[in-house]
């Protein structure tokens, strides 16, 4: 869906939550805008030097490199890093030309704005745009030359869906229904009469019995149900 198809959807929103909801989305639409507009300037990334940098001594991957190991485009991974105010650093002018020598980039090469982040920060980006993380992390370790320094969550295998056949558990059910509708029945009409003291306390121990029988007629249910799916 592009911005106009988007923004038509999201313009019928009403209400007061809508509101803000639509102000942010303004916000973020022109983030990303002005973020195409600008650009930032790096050269193709060489495969065969996909290393670790540094900037003032510190270990850094540039969101070149990045964008080359999660396969995502750069722009994309600019937006989540804002999104989520995640540190980051734009190089310009000066900061670029000591970047390069630092890294023993030659000068002529043609990076004018360069944006850097920390090891820190490529693990959490790889949380935030993937549910399987587990590849991506070992291979920032290994950009970084080190053991992966932040939690790799668990590939989640996905389970195969299972049904369950209404006749095998209709007994249950219908039992559970005519509980609740009692319950519900009686509950309605317990401020709609007089009664005696020993009147309230026999409905109350009736509504009371019900209720056991309706926690009773779930444990019944939920055993039928986990020998269906075993």
């Amino acid at each position: 869906m592009n911005r106009d198809g988007f923004s038509l959807l999201a313009m019928g929103f009403t209400g007061k939550k809508a509101l803000q909801w639509k102000l942010k989305y303004i916000e973020a639409f022109n983030e990303m805008e002005e973020t195409l507009k600008q650009g930032y300037l790096e050269e193709p990334v060489n495969t065969n030097e996909l290393h670790c940098k540094t900037y003032k001594g510190v270990p850094v991957i540039t969101i070149g490199d990045f964008a080359e190991i999660v396969k995502r485009n750069r722009t994309s991974i600019l937006w989540h890093l804002k999104d989520k105010g995640l540190p980051y650093q734009l190089l310009e002018k000066e900061e670029v030309t000591a970047y390069k020598n630092e890294n023993n980039i030659p000068m002529h090469s043609a990076v004018s704005r360069l944006i850097v982040f920390t090891e820190a920060t490529a693990y959490k980006l790889t949380c935030i745009m993937y549910n399987n993380v587990d590849p991506i992390n070992l291979t920032i370790a290994k950009y970084f030359n080190r053991q992966p320094v932040a939690p790799v969550k668990s590939v989640v295998a996905i389970e195969e869906k299972i049904g369950i056949d209404y006749d095998s558990v209709k007994e249950y059910i219908e039992e559970m229904e005519t509980n609740i509708s009692l319950m519900r029945g009686m509950v309605k009409h317990l401020t709609e009469f007089k009664r005696t003291r020993e009147e309230h306390k026999y409905q109350m121990k009736l509504i009371r019995e019900i209720g056991f029988n309706i926690f009773d007629g779930t444990g019944d249910l939920e055993k039928v149900v986990n020998s269906r799916i075993q």
